[in-house]
């Protein structure tokens, strides 16, 4: 289990309602494509905020996509940092324009 950081106790909460749930290929490949879309427009690593129920980290794929390893607890949270402050709005209107 990673060491706690400030979101820890939300999703240890969170995690006896969704540890049951198991993400169906479908749901992979559209987070995977979203993850790739996001690094593609230089924007957060928003994906970091969908975790697995036992382990409480994002896949292996989100780290790997940018070039970090599953420890670098450090540049997780500073992702969701970014995420919950970025302008999304502005993106979406940029990109839908």
């Amino acid at each position: 289990m990673p060491p706690a950081w400030p979101d820890q106790e939300r999703l240890e909460n969170e995690r006896g309602l969704k540890a049951h749930r198991r993400f169906d290929s479908l749901e992979l490949h559209t987070l995977g494509e979203l993850a790739h879309w996001l690094k593609e427009v230089d924007a957060p690593a928003l994906t970091g905020l969908v975790v697995d129920g036992e382990t409480l980290l994002p896949g292996e794929g989100y780290f790997r996509l940018y070039g970090r390893s599953s420890d670098e607890f450090g540049w997780w949270e500073e992702q969701i940092r970014l995420s919950k402050e970025f302008d999304w709005e502005k993106l979406l209107r940029e990109r839908l324009s």
